[in-house]
């Protein structure tokens, strides 16, 4: 099998600068729910830009998505999309009529069909942004899905190509060091979730109402020291809970990924290790122990961008909600994970009528070992472009598929 791979990072998005964030003051005992506000009082933030994927994603159809708006696709349409909420959540594909570029519709109930409902009025002073309500997509453990409302920018770039972002805060107090302080928490890699490593949470430690942009502004993949004491940042991905844990009597954890082929290079991992309590610690390198409280954890989200000769190769797995919390990690100890381990190829097939008669979809499922299932790929020359769909399609009395479509050639 082909090595599994993910693309490298997004380019560093834009400065958050020096910002000054009036805090609310709060006298409860014990932390509240952090609460989203999309456009707080008193909050000089200036949103962060990520580009989205120009095309289409695996499994939509551009003339079963046009089909409400331009029928005879006798226009000439760009369309893009990104994911907003867990990493294997529903596509949101947006489309501009290119003769009629402020045109802009936002497929915003991820129904993989527009209709003109779904036009968005670009911004009065700004043709080239449009905010938009759109929902951040989770899965629950107990199955089905939780959709929190963001407020998200849309802006076409100098280049051409569209960036999003998410616009506000989340706001909340956490303990730190025995007392509550006022927190604000960015979501600057713009995809619905907040505890990314590139998210960052700004504490208000000296009660002066105002953020020091280096003293009092952490990332949340790093260990953190407040009054000389180690932290590590823990939050669920919807950003509403959100711990300082104290690093005392902790342990480590070491991410590993062998390879079968011997060419292959790993340019960039990035995933996050969850514990039975819903605390979460970043991985972003392999080889290198990463400082965890003690406790039982399980693989959440593992991204991986390798490459092999010219070709690179972007692999994305999501965890069972299900899944064991087999890692352990234990008081002054070191344990080595490896993020894969066994693959497991399985399918699921399903019929589809079709004027001229049934169409078989056959759904590949790769698991590991490690408790992940593959959620996208993509493979490209040098950097990874193209998405192959995770469906083969074909006439039932096809007897040859074309495995170039599965994603899994």
């Amino acid at each position: 099998m082909r090595p599994i791979c993910v693309p490298s990072p997004l380019a560093s998005l834009v400065g958050m600068g020096c910002c000054l964030i009036g805090l609310t003051s709060f006298s409860a005992d014990t932390p509240a729910e952090f609460v989203y506000a999309a456009r707080p009082d008193g909050a000089s933030i200036v949103p962060r830009y990520r580009p989205v994927e120009a095309g289409l994603p695996g499994g939509i159809d551009k003339q079963e998505l046009l089909v409400h708006l331009d029928p005879e696709l006798k226009s000439e349409w760009k369309l893009s999309w990104f994911v907003y909420g867990q990493p294997n959540s529903r596509s949101v594909v947006v489309a501009i009529r290119v003769d009629t570029p402020s045109d802009l519709f936002v497929d915003v109930n991820r129904d993989k069909r527009l209709v003109p409902e779904e036009r968005i009025e670009c911004d009065s002073a700004n043709p080239r942004r449009w905010r938009i309500t759109l929902d951040a997509e989770f899965l629950r453990a107990e199955g089905g899905y939780d959709h929190p409302a963001r407020s998200v920018l849309i802006r076409q770039s100098v280049q051409g190509g569209l960036e999003i972002a998410t616009e506000g805060v989340m706001r909340g107090e956490v303990r730190v060091a025995g007392r509550l302080v006022p927190a604000v928490r960015v979501d600057a890699d713009a995809n619905g979730c907040w505890c990314d490593a590139r998210d960052r949470v700004m504490l208000d430690l000296d009660g002066n109402g105002a953020i020091d942009p280096i003293a009092e502004r952490f990332t949340c993949d790093s260990v953190c020291r407040v009054d000389g004491q180690p932290y590590v940042l823990q939050s669920d991905l919807q950003g509403r809970q959100f711990e300082f844990v104290e690093l005392s009597g902790v342990g480590s954890v070491a991410p590993q990924l062998k390879l079968r082929s011997q060419s292959a290079r790993v340019r960039n991992v990035a995933g996050n290790i969850v514990s039975r309590s819903g605390g979460r610690v970043a991985i972003s390198s392999l080889d290198q122990p990463v400082a965890c409280p003690v406790g039982e954890y399980r693989i959440e989200s593992l991204t991986l961008d390798l490459i092999d000769g010219e070709a690179g190769y972007w692999f994305q797995f999501a965890g069972r909600p299900i899944a064991e919390h087999g890692i352990i990690v234990q008081a002054g100890q070191s344990v080595d994970v490896n993020l894969l381990s066994d693959l497991k190829l399985a399918w699921a097939c399903s019929t589809v009528p079709a004027k001229s008669g049934l169409l078989l979809d056959i759904i590949p499922s790769l698991e590991t070992s490690t408790g992940l299932y593959l959620t996208g790929c993509k493979v490209g020359r040098d950097v990874p472009s193209i998405e192959n769909p995770l469906v083969v399609r074909c006439m039932v009395d096809t007897r040859i598929l074309s495995v170039a479509s599965s994603g899994f050639s």
